[in-house]
């Protein structure tokens, strides 16, 4: 077969446009009255064959025309099946994560999309002869479709400025949806916090200890850091299934916080920043990872630290500590980490100990993966890679078993910490890094963009386990605490609340922000 480039062009531009970018089409169709709606896609197929004038020449014209649907194609899967805007923190997640993660949103509806959207057309276009006019017969022709395409953005944009501005910014997620260049744009973002010059923080500046109450033997305080869990369908949190029974006997020495915002609502965000002195409004990625962190902090104070992880790693919050992964394959459980805490309890020194048991606790799709059989209470529950297409029971089920066995997980540690409790002042905290979407709105799993994620992402379970020896060794008023769950807390506490409850000030210590601070009888 053979076509000029002018036709490749077109059709390939149409094939992008009408085929891969449905999914924003659908979103756009509903905010536009069908006559503006008919100019704008007449923009929006100008700028493809503009981008793609630029990209395809002689000799890259194939390759660049495979890759470039591929990763399309791929875009558009995820856009489509979990309603996903490709931001930059999108994109970072992607370039972070790990095969066994990636891998289990690769299902069959994953291939049977790509196939026919990309691999079939890829197919097409090596059996096809392009026939390449000359070099300056390109350039004007490239110049009269940026000349109509000018002329057509100005004609809109400069008589409705007021109506162009308002609906930019009612409107402002829909441009993470348009392929390719949401993901090239957010590519492009997201390399740029790389290089961004950030000032150091002195985190350690004017550093003093001093201990509280009466500590006649050192602490183990057990953090342990929740995935994807959120505080919607935590039972203690007053959700009508009881998904944090295994809890129940330990109610009395807790103390549950309710409603407590996360920094982020993807794990390389939420992680980092709950562990650093930023606050949600402030945090910045690099200035994160330049200066000491609680656990930082924690180990200069003396504290041995130890991160134990079932999950895809630390985002570099554990990078100057000891760090043991439980598991390197998809299927391991949270159990690992109990094992992992038994075996090591037999051997720890007789001195200050902080451990954080990274979970991979509610991570998707697979929600079933996480469970043992014995812990699927509640049936039937989703068993698919590309949990859209799961009924809403049966995906809250599988997500609702996760919840389950996050909490038995937990309360196995209680145990394993009450049978400490004569060489140590022992002490859990609990809470995830950040929520998740079963659905609500059209949403799944968890996004990037924070002021735009729905409630169900943003919002955490936290809560504290603090014995009664310990509260009277370190002096701590559980009435005063518990007065604190009334109050909406956030993960900004948790780095101040850690520095706090070691007795450590430095510079950047904030007492507004320790949970402990005057919660002392």
């Amino acid at each position: 077969m053979k076509i000029s480039f002018r036709t490749y062009n077109v059709i390939y531009a149409l094939w992008t446009l009408f085929v891969l970018n449905m999914p924003f089409l659908k979103e756009l169709a509903p905010t536009l009255s069908p006559f503006v709606l008919v100019i704008v896609t007449g923009l929006l197929f100008l700028w493809l064959l503009l981008l793609q004038g630029l990209i395809f020449w002689r000799k890259t014209t194939k390759l660049f025309s495979i890759v470039l649907l591929i990763t399309n194609a791929i875009a558009s899967y995820f856009i489509e099946t979990y309603h996903l805007g490709l931001n930059k923190m999108v994109i970072g997640s992607v370039f972070e994560t790990n095969f066994f993660e990636a891998t289990e949103w690769l299902g069959k509806s994953f291939w049977l999309y790509i196939g026919w959207t990309a691999v079939i057309p890829s197919l097409l276009i090596l059996k096809t002869k392009i026939v390449f006019s000359p070099f300056k017969v390109k350039i004007r022709e490239g110049a009269f479709i940026l000349l109509i395409y000018l002329m057509g953005v100005l004609g809109i944009v400069l008589p409705n400025r007021s109506t162009v501005k308002i609906y930019l910014k009612q409107y402002f997620s829909l441009r993470y949806t348009f392929v390719p260049t949401s993901y090239i744009a957010s590519t492009f973002s997201y390399g740029m916090l790389h290089l961004k010059k950030v000032d150091y923080i002195n985190t350690m500046e004017d550093f003093s200890q001093t201990k509280y109450g009466s500590l006649n033997k050192p602490s183990l305080i057990v953090f342990v850091l929740g995935e994807s869990a959120r505080d919607s369908n935590f039972s203690l949190s007053g959700y009508g299934r009881d998904t944090a029974a295994p809890l129940r006997p330990f109610l009395k020495d807790m103390v549950v916080f309710h409603k407590t915002e996360s920094c982020g609502v993807v794990t390389r965000v939420s992680v980092p920043c709950m562990f650093s002195a930023y606050r949600r409004e402030n945090y910045v990625e690099e200035g994160a990872n330049s200066m000491a962190n609680a656990l930082d902090i924690l180990a200069y104070a003396h504290f041995n630290i130890l991160w134990l992880d079932n999950e895809l790693g630390c985002n570099k919050v554990c990078r100057n500590v000891k760090t043991e992964f439980t598991c390197h394959t998809r299927d391991c459980r949270d159990d690992t980490l109990n094992k992992a805490l038994m075996e090591k309890a037999s051997t720890l020194e007789e001195k200050n100990h902080f451990i954080v048991l990274h979970q991979r606790g509610s991570h998707g799709p697979r929600y079933d993966l996480r469970v043992p059989e014995e812990y699927r209470l509640f049936s039937p529950y989703c068993e698919r890679e590309d949990y859209t297409k799961c009924s809403t029971e049966e995906l809250v089920n599988a997500y609702d078993n996760t919840i389950y066995y996050t909490s038995q997980s937990i309360a196995d540690t209680i145990r394993l910490l009450e049978g400490l409790k004569d060489k140590y002042h022992v002490m859990l905290i609990y809470i995830s890094d950040h929520g998740e979407s079963l659905g609500e709105g059209g949403f799944y799993g968890h996004n990037g963009d924070f002021d735009e994620a729905p409630y169900e992402q943003k919002n955490v379970p936290f809560f504290m386990w603090i014995p009664k020896e310990t509260q009277k060794a370190f002096g701590f008023s559980m009435k005063c605490l518990n007065e604190k769950t009334k109050k909406h807390q956030s993960q900004d506490v948790i780095f101040h609340s850690l520095l706090g409850l070691a007795g450590i000030r430095t510079k950047v210590y904030d007492a507004s922000l320790d949970l402990f601070t005057d919660c002392h009888d």
